[in-house]
């Protein structure tokens, strides 16, 4: 017996199933997530995590900036990756928009790229006031977007004294020493 035509209509639906099944794939062979499109990094990247921030080692497992990690690309600073992360600071401390000028911190950063593990600070930042004459500062995009700052992180290196049981830990990060340090609790 032949078999029955599909109707058009038919065809459609069983396309439309075919090219959700064709989702882009990572190596693995999982569905990849759709990612953002603003600010995405793409090509070689680096990884970085505040290390310490107020002489106080903040570990991986610790929720909110135990978590905060800053991408930047291979031709950025360090310093890129401090101002991502200052901002984080400030978020977990509950200062948004306008009250983020209220936010100091003084931190280190250690890269978690895949192969590095060195430590950088230590980092002075806070936020600057972008106002002038009661106006944020606007910036209008290609695609005809408009984005409106009122405030910018500034960082710098900054020379302070951290406590002795974590300078033995700075020290070696700094040479790019072994990251195992980092998994044992400080003696306080």
């Amino acid at each position: 017996m032949p078999k029955s035509k599909m109707t058009k209509s038919k065809k459609m639906l069983k396309s439309k199933k075919m090219s959700k099944s064709k989702m882009p794939k990572s190596k693995s062979g999982k569905k990849m997530k759709k990612s953002h499109k603003g600010g995405k990094v793409t090509g070689p990247v680096r990884h970085f995590r505040i290390a310490i921030l107020d002489n106080k080692e903040i570990h991986r497992s610790e929720k909110g900036l135990g978590a905060a990690e800053a991408t930047i690309s291979m031709k950025a600073n360090p310093v890129d990756a401090a101002k991502k992360l200052l901002s984080s600071i400030c978020k977990h401390q509950g200062l948004k928009k306008m009250n983020r000028l209220k936010c100091h911190a003084v931190f280190w950063i250690r890269e978690t790229t895949r192969n590095h593990s060195k430590m950088y600070g230590p980092y002075k930042g806070k936020f600057v006031n972008l106002m002038k004459n009661g106006k944020e500062k606007i910036v209008k995009l290609k695609s005809g977007a408009v984005i409106k700052y009122s405030v910018k992180p500034e960082v710098k290196k900054h020379r302070e004294k951290i406590h002795e049981s974590l300078q033995k830990k700075v020290d070696n990060m700094m040479k790019g020493g072994s990251s195992k340090m980092w998994g044992k609790k400080l003696l306080s």
